[in-house]
């Protein structure tokens, strides 16, 4: 009777063998765990080993941070791993992302972490669980991935208050600057975070236990040159238990940070606006003679002028210059300067002060005069999707508040002056062509400042002069 017994038990463990290899079904069960006798701490990760394949993780890459990847759940040898494939990091820590949302932490509870990784190239990766709404870190730590699988642990106390809702993050962008665009895959498995017992009261007074929160509040986002106010708050207890067995006496130092109480700090941005002629990908120069007052940046910088003068520096990754040139600085760079999109503020501004232009309100083809501006008119054409801004010779024309276009736009100006007294844009969701005749600004406000959301800019003018800013970022689909 025992050997069937015995028997029974083996035909078991083959079928779920087979099961488990070849169909991926799983016969345990896959919610939270929680530890068994004289296991201490309990498991905050659900499926941890991967047994449910995906089920409570979440895989995602920015393609607009230049990252590309892939995620899959790999069994090898009875044992299923998260592989991601990464063909470019991007350019942020958090471009490509591995998470599992609905971790529950306590104030002042102690955790430790532990996984299983490697990377077929050494690497970085940054592994967090914070806020996912406030983005607050409770714990953040770099670890550094050899081509070896190893074991990693780290703990840390909650010092926040109580969040049932935290997240597990595996970044594995660009860590520390460090872009990589080599293929190559990161193997995490065996992940756990658990609840640490608490310690016996006799053993406490080994330990200080300390509960300091830093808050600030500040914008979440600043126009550039701007300068803001921020607020900085430390909240807190720290409990050090003394126990009458103590035979020694004890040394409490207590240090508070005050240094950004009454001092001002800046931090120096690289950004699109340090340069005169920006372009994220090729800037290319043709023709008899090209002068820029200013400085340069692009990708690829290509000219095949006869000669070309640049009064500051021409920053490049790479430089094919065909003629004559007098450049002050040619500058070979290795980190990209990003463009921000920041056309959100310049569109509710346009909101607030009832500039913003529909298709839908204007007739095809009928123009009508600006709002407040009898001499200046608007037509929408639906063949072009596009509406084109004229007015009568020596008129002017006035932006003091930005105008948000929701078509392409066409400023059509012929000897007309451009007063632009408040620095305001000119934002279309599409392409931007500026035409005219004659454009010549007297004063620090006539200028033009445009912003393509979508689209492109064209400047198809003669005999003109144009002080300001032409600004298009592109989109994922059409840098």
């Amino acid at each position: 009777m025992r050997k069937k017994i015995y028997f029974c038990i083996a035909i078991q463990f083959v079928l779920y063998i087979i099961l488990q290899s070849f169909l991926g079904v799983s016969l345990f069960y896959g919610g939270k765990v929680y530890a068994a006798p004289g296991d201490p701490g309990i498991e905050l990760v659900k499926n941890g080993n991967f047994d449910f394949y995906f089920n409570h993780w979440r895989f995602k890459y920015n393609s607009v941070l230049g990252a590309k990847a892939y995620n899959i759940i790999n069994p090898k040898n009875f044992t299923r791993s998260a592989v991601t494939g990464i063909y470019n990091t991007g350019h942020t820590d958090w471009a490509i992302q591995f998470f599992q949302n609905d971790i529950p932490l306590k104030k002042s509870y102690k955790y430790v972490l532990t996984f299983d990784a490697f990377s077929t190239i050494p690497r970085k990766i940054a592994v967090e669980l914070k806020n996912p709404v406030t983005g607050e870190k409770y714990f953040s730590k770099i670890e550094s991935l050899g081509t070896k699988n190893k074991k990693y642990r780290m703990e840390f106390i909650m010092a926040s208050t109580d969040n049932p809702e935290a997240q597990l993050v595996f970044n594995m962008g660009s860590i520390e600057d460090q872009i990589i665009n080599e293929f190559h895959e990161v193997t995490i498995t065996k992940i756990s975070l658990k609840e640490e017992e608490m310690k016996k009261k006799e053993d406490m007074d080994t330990e200080v236990q300390s509960s300091l929160a830093l808050s600030r509040t500040v914008k979440e986002a600043v126009e550039f040159g701007d300068t803001e106010n921020m607020k900085i708050a430390q909240e807190g207890s720290f409990l050090i238990p003394l126990s009458t067995k103590t035979e020694n006496s004890k040394e409490i130092v207590l240090a508070l940070d005050n240094s950004g109480a009454f001092n001002s700090y800046y931090e120096e941005i690289n950004s699109p606006f340090n340069y005169g002629i920006y372009a994220s990908e090729k800037l290319n120069f043709q023709g008899l003679f090209a002068y820029v007052n200013g400085n340069t940046y692009s990708k690829d910088f290509v000219d095949l002028t006869n000669e070309i003068t640049i009064t500051g520096t021409c920053a490049s990754f790479t430089h094919y210059i065909e003629g004559e040139y007098d450049i002050n600085e040619i500058k070979t760079i290795s980190e990209p300067v990003e463009m921000p999109h920041f056309f959100g503020s310049l569109v509710e501004e346009a909101l607030e002060n009832a500039q913003v232009f529909d298709p839908e309100d204007f007739p095809d083809d009928a123009a009508v005069p600006m709002p407040g501006q009898p001499e200046v008119h608007i037509r929408y054409e639906p063949s072009q999707n596009s509406f084109r801004i004229v007015a009568n010779n020596k008129a002017t024309f006035y932006i003091d508040s930005s105008m948000y276009f929701k078509a392409n736009l066409i400023i059509s100006l012929d000897e007309v002056v451009i007063k632009n007294i408040s620095g305001s844009f000119l934002v279309a969701d599409g392409d931007i062509s500026i035409q005219g005749n004659n454009l010549l600004p007297a004063g620090p406000d006539e200028r033009v400042f445009v912003y393509s959301i979508g689209g492109n800019i064209r400047f198809q003018t003669s005999f003109s002069t144009l002080y300001g800013i032409a600004y298009a970022p592109g989109i994922a689909e059409k840098p």
